[in-house]
C-alpha cells in the first residue's frame, strides 16, 4: 500500500494560509473564538517557520503581544523575557558567527551607548533614567542582533509577514474576550476600536491593548510583505494577506501606521521602478493624491481630522511639543540628560526621535549621534537601493521604524532604529545585483 504525498507549492502554501487567516479573522470579530485558539495557531506557525524568520519576530515584535497575553492570564514570568529566551533558542548556532563577523557594528552601537551613559551622568537620576539606559542597551542589542540577521541572512519575508498577521489577529482576540472591547457594528465600522482604546487607556485591564500597537503591527507586515525587489508593489500570491493588513490598519485608525503604510507602498513603487526620475516623481504624486482622496472616503473622527490640513500639523497628529521646544530654548547645548524630559521620574516623552534627542542630549549629543549614524553609513557605502541577502529592499524596513521614530514612543523603543542602522552589510550580493 502506497502512502500519498502531496507536496504543496509556495503559492498554494500562501493562498492556505490566507483563507485560514480569513477565518480565523471573521470569528475574532464575531466573537466566536477568543485568544488561545490564536496563540496555539502563532506556536504552530513560529515552529514551522524557517529559524530565522521565527528568531526576527521574536526579538523584535512578539514581546508586547506575548507580555499582554501572560498579563491577562495572570503567567508569572514578564513576557519580554520569554520572548527573547526563545528567540535566541531558534538562532543560537548564529550568535557567534553574528558577533565575530559584524564588529564595526557592535562597536559603533557602543558608542551611542557611552553617548548614552554621558548624557545619564548629568542628567537627573531618577527611577525612569535608570530605566531608560537600561532598556536602551538591551533592547538595542537585542534589536540589533535581529537587524544584523535580516539584512545578512536569507529568510522569507512572506513568513515573517505571516507570523505578524496572527499576532494581529492577538490583539484583536484579547481586546474582545480580556479587555471587553464591543464588537464592530458591521464589517466597516472603523471606529470602534480606537474608541475603545482611548476611553479605557488608565484601566488596568486594557492598557495592554494599543491601537498604536495593531496599527503598527500591521505596517511592519506591509513592509515585510513588499520587501522584496520585485518590480511590483505585491504579487498576486500576496495580494490577499495585503488587503488583509491594509484592513486591520484601517481597523486600528492608529494614524501613524496609515501614513506610514502609504509612505512606504510610495517607496516600494519608487524603488522598483526603471523609469526616468521625473516619470517615477509624477507617478507618486499621483499615488499620495489618490491615498487622500480614498482616505476622505472613511468617514472616522480621526482620519478627518487627520485629513484637516489648516488645524496645524501638532493638532492633525494630536501632539503638543510646546514642552519640548521650551526644554530645548532652556538646555540647548547638553539638554537636560537622558530622562530629563520627565521631570517627575515617570515616563514621559515627546513622541519624537528628533525631539527627544535635542531635549535630553541637546546640540552637542545630537550632532555626536548624527555623525556616529552618518560615519558608519559611508563607511558601509549605503544605497537606497541596497539589498538584503535575501535580495530585498532594506530601505523599506529603515523607512517604517523612521516613520515609527518620528510620531510615537520614546528612544526605549526607538533605539531600534539605530540598530537597524548599524545592521547595514556590505553584502557580497550588492554590486552583483546593482
Amino acid at each position: 500500500m502506497s502512502v500519498l504525498n502531496i507536496q504543496l507549492s509556495d503559492s498554494q502554501k500562501n493562498y492556505s494560509f490566507d483563507f485560514i487567516f480569513i477565518a480565523l479573522l471573521t470569528s475574532v470579530l464575531s466573537g466566536i473564538i477568543g485568544p488561545l485558539p490564536v496563540i496555539l495557531y502563532l506556536i504552530y506557525k513560529l515552529g514551522k517557520s524557517n529559524n530565522i524568520s521565527a528568531a526576527i519576530v521574536l526579538l523584535l515584535y512578539a514581546n508586547h503581544s506575548i507580555g499582554a497575553f501572560f498579563k491577562f492570564v495572570q503567567f508569572p514570568i514578564p513576557g519580554a523575557i520569554v520572548t527573547l529566551l526563545l528567540g535566541i533558542l531558534f538562532i543560537r548556532k548564529e550568535i557567534y558567527s553574528l558577533v565575530r563577523s559584524n564588529s564595526y557594528s557592535i562597536i559603533y552601537f557602543i558608542i551611542v551607548i557611552v553617548i548614552c551613559l554621558f548624557a545619564f551622568l548629568y542628567g537627573p537620576v531618577h527611577s525612569y533614567s535608570i530605566a531608560k539606559l537600561i532598556t536602551i542597551t538591551f533592547k538595542g542589542s537585542v534589536s540589533l542582533i535581529a537587524f544584523l540577521l535580516i539584512t545578512s541572512r536569507n529568510f522569507s519575508n512572506r513568513n515573517v509577514a505571516e507570523i505578524l498577521a496572527i499576532i494581529c489577529l492577538l490583539y484583536l482576540a484579547m481586546a474582545f474576550q480580556y479587555a471587553r472591547f464591543p464588537h464592530p457594528t458591521s464589517v466597516f465600522d472603523f471606529s470602534f476600536f480606537r474608541q475603545t482604546a482611548v476611553l479605557n487607556m488608565h484601566d488596568d485591564n486594557s492598557i495592554s491593548i494599543s491601537y498604536h500597537h495593531l496599527g503598527l503591527t500591521s505596517m511592519m507586515g506591509i513592509a515585510f510583505l513588499i520587501y522584496g525587489n520585485n518590480k511590483s508593489v505585491v504579487t498576486k500570491t500576496n495580494i490577499i494577506l495585503f488587503i488583509l493588513f491594509l484592513y486591520i490598519i484601517l481597523l486600528s485608525q492608529a494614524r501613524q501606521a496609515i501614513l506610514g503604510t502609504t509612505i512606504l507602498i510610495g517607496a516600494k513603487m519608487f524603488l522598483s521602478s526603471n523609469k526616468p526620475t521625473i516619470t517615477k516623481t509624477l507617478r507618486l504624486s499621483l499615488f499620495f493624491l489618490f491615498a487622500i482622496v480614498l482616505l476622505q472616503l472613511i468617514k472616522t473622527t480621526e482620519m478627518q481630522n487627520s485629513l484637516t490640513f489648516n488645524q496645524g500639523i501638532e493638532k492633525a497628529i494630536n501632539r503638543d511639543f510646546a514642552d519640548a521646544f521650551s526644554i530645548i530654548k532652556q538646555y540647548p547645548i547638553f539638554g537636560k540628560g537622558l530622562g530629563g524630559y520627565s521631570s517627575t521620574g515617570l515616563r514621559n516623552y515627546p513622541h519624537n526621535i528628533i525631539l527627544e534627542i535635542l531635549c535630553e542630549f541637546g546640540i552637542i549629543g545630537f550632532i555626536l549621534l548624527t555623525f556616529t549614524v552618518m560615519s558608519y553609513v559611508m563607511l558601509k557605502k549605503f544605497s537606497i537601493t541596497y539589498f538584503t541577502q535575501n535580495k530585498s529592499f532594506y530601505m523599506l524596513i529603515i523607512i517604517a521604524f523612521f516613520i515609527r521614530a518620528l510620531i510615537s514612543s520614546d528612544l526605549t523603543e526607538n533605539i531600534a532604529l539605530f540598530s537597524a542602522l548599524f545592521a547595514i552589510q556590505c553584502n557580497p550580493l550588492f554590486k552583483r545585483i546593482n
